[in-house]
């Protein structure tokens, strides 16, 4: 139609986009993040995206949602190195991504061989997320990953055990 045309020309007009390059990755990267998490990605479609959020964040590591992005997609897809790594530092600098933590200790115990440590950082992880007023004991009930941990002596130190079990 007549009205796409304009939009197309505008947006052409002197080279100016409607919104940064990095912001646009973010916008196309969503989607495949959100599948990641309920279902697997493609390989070559998840490393295209992966290198497309790393460049943004080279760029500018302060940007947070490239991290969340990245740390969600590694969850998604099983790479908890890396998951933990992208999520802890957007929860270590954002007083309200509780959320980050609680991920964070999921992917921790569901590590391939996970040990005393990782059950250990999970419990922190979960006290952080709870520090940061995130609620994760209804997602804990659910999580069959955290099973190695509700069944860990460990688990007992947290206030929140009994909601979550």
């Amino acid at each position: 139609s007549s009205h796409e045309g304009d939009v197309e020309r505008m947006i052409k007009l002197d080279g100016i986009k409607p919104f940064p390059a990095d912001l646009e990755t973010l916008i196309r990267s969503a989607p495949i993040v959100a599948r990641s998490l309920v279902d697997s990605v493609e390989t070559e479609q998840a490393k295209e995206v992966k290198a497309e959020l790393e460049a943004v964040i080279e760029q500018d590591p302060t940007q947070l949602t490239p991290h969340v992005l990245l740390g969600m997609l590694a969850y998604g897809g099983g790479n908890e190195e890396l998951a933990i790594q992208h999520l802890l530092f957007v929860a270590t600098v954002n007083d309200h991504a509780g959320e980050a933590f609680y991920l964070s200790a999921v992917a921790s115990v569901r590590r391939d061989g996970a040990g005393h440590t990782d059950l250990v950082h999970a419990i922190e992880w979960l006290q952080r997320a709870s520090a940061a007023q995130f609620d994760w004991t209804s997602l804990a009930k659910d999580e069959p990953r955290l099973q190695k941990l509700k069944t860990s002596p460990l688990w007992q130190r947290l206030p929140e055990a009994k909601q979550a079990e």
